[in-house]
């Protein structure tokens, strides 16, 4: 018998070498808590870090330019990290955006959170451009209905639409109070229960860590780890 036909039937019958499987990548993981926030990551994994958020907020940006793709790629990928992103608003802008990143699927909210930061200049500056007029209407339209007043007048509306959502969406998410009032939830349970006093802020397994940055970040990830 040749060669080839009994690799063929060892093949068959399942005695010869498969191609291995590759391994997953747990950062295509992707679901939203009971929190309120988007777990990326393996759920079981026996690190947890959750990150306390805002959208307008430069040190954010900071931390997901030089430390997201570390703890992505050599922390989350591998399943031994999970982090859970949880918005902590501050400001009439980022409640807007944060409505409107938090619209879609957990796995959209999630690029939303990459793209925010990739552009965060260019999606804030109709803010810091506002006209006189434009805070009036602001300021006299009722607290529940300014983030749809304060998107439309300085075009973050406008921003999330040219990223994925669709004109309707943005619409009804900016109408839908619900959404505005655990947005509120998140930063009062933020404060009340974890003493979260500003952003970004880290707690890994519970504790939090002294600092802002990836750098602060990766050696409590390490020590989580037994490393």
């Amino acid at each position: 018998m040749r060669l080839k036909t009994v690799l063929a039937i060892l093949l068959i019958w399942g005695l010869g070498t498969a191609p291995a499987h590759a391994a997953r990548d747990w950062t295509r993981t992707v679901a939203a808590t009971p929190a309120g926030g988007y777990l990326i990551g393996n759920p079981t994994a026996p690190v947890k870090v959750i990150e306390y958020f805002s959208l307008t907020c430069p040190h954010c940006r900071h931390f997901a330019e030089t430390g997201m793709a570390p703890l992505r790629s050599v922390y989350i990928a591998k399943g031994k990290v999970s982090v859970e992103l949880r918005n902590f608003v501050l400001n009439g802008p980022d409640m807007s955006a944060s409505v409107l990143m938090r619209c879609g699927s957990p796995a959209q909210a999630v690029h939303l959170y990459d793209a925010v930061y990739a552009d965060q200049e260019k999606l804030f500056a109709g803010a810091a451009a506002l006209s006189a007029e434009a805070i009036e209407r602001i300021n006299a339209t009722p607290t529940d209905g300014k983030a749809a007043v304060f998107a439309r007048e300085a075009g973050i509306d406008k921003w999330f639409v040219a990223h994925g959502l669709s004109a309707r969406q943005t619409n009804a998410c900016l109408a839908d109070k619900k959404r505005q009032q655990k947005l509120v939830d998140l930063r009062t349970e933020a404060v009340d229960k974890l003493n979260v006093q500003g952003t970004p802020t880290f707690i890994v397994n519970g504790t939090a860590v002294n600092g802002t940055q990836w750098d602060d970040l990766e050696p409590a990830i390490k020590a989580a780890l037994g490393g």
